[in-house]
């Protein structure tokens, strides 16, 4: 089954029709429904976060247990941890284009990040077309163009992270690690 899961995926890229592509989108879909679904039916995140609180708040109460504040140098330290811990506030998370926030230079930082590897595969069929042995210079170029828009698109949606050129640079590359990593499962189901 993951053998032509992957295959298809490759096709995508390699042999891009509107077929594939429904494919590629509904599952997609499908599986950012489960995870949403699967969230508010467990709340295994929320729990997580919980989880998380629960042992600082361990770990600082063991500290203060074993005298922390006597020392003047730590007892310093051990203050401005649990102020850093009252004001955090978590970065909320939302899918509003950057634009409306952001600079439109911004927009376009993240907009690059998210296309980079599309247009890369793009140029490459492009420089095949005088090749005669490579008939399907087109299906990769129209390919990586659609790909590029839909992940520059998808690379604005993302929040920035500290600023948008780790956006910009992160992107390209977490593409790049997931790619090669399905490369690697393709060619190991192959064996």
């Amino acid at each position: 089954m993951w053998n032509n899961v992957f295959s298809s995926l490759e096709a995508l890229f390699l042999q891009f029709n509107v077929r594939r592509l429904f494919y590629w989108i509904t599952l997609i879909l499908i599986v950012a429904v489960l995870l949403v679904v699967g969230e508010r039916l467990t709340g295994f995140i929320y729990f997580w976060q919980v989880e998380r609180k629960i042992d600082i708040v361990s770990s600082l109460l063991s500290l203060n247990s074993n005298g922390i504040r006597n020392d003047p140098q730590l007892a310093s330290i051990y203050e401005d941890l649990i102020n850093s811990v009252k004001n955090y506030v978590p970065a909320s998370f939302s899918f509003e284009f950057a634009g409306a926030q952001g600079s439109s230079l911004e927009t376009l930082v993240k907009f690059l990040g998210g296309s980079l590897l599309g247009v890369l595969v793009a140029l490459s069929g492009y420089s095949d077309r005088n090749d005669p042995r490579k008939t399907q210079w087109r299906s990769t170029l129209f390919g990586g163009l659609f790909f590029g828009l839909v992940f520059g698109f998808v690379g604005i949606v993302i929040p920035t992270y500290t600023n948008p050129w780790v956006n910009l640079i992160a992107y390209p590359v977490i593409q790049i690690i997931f790619i090669l990593i399905l490369s690697k499962l393709i060619s190991f189901k192959k064996r």
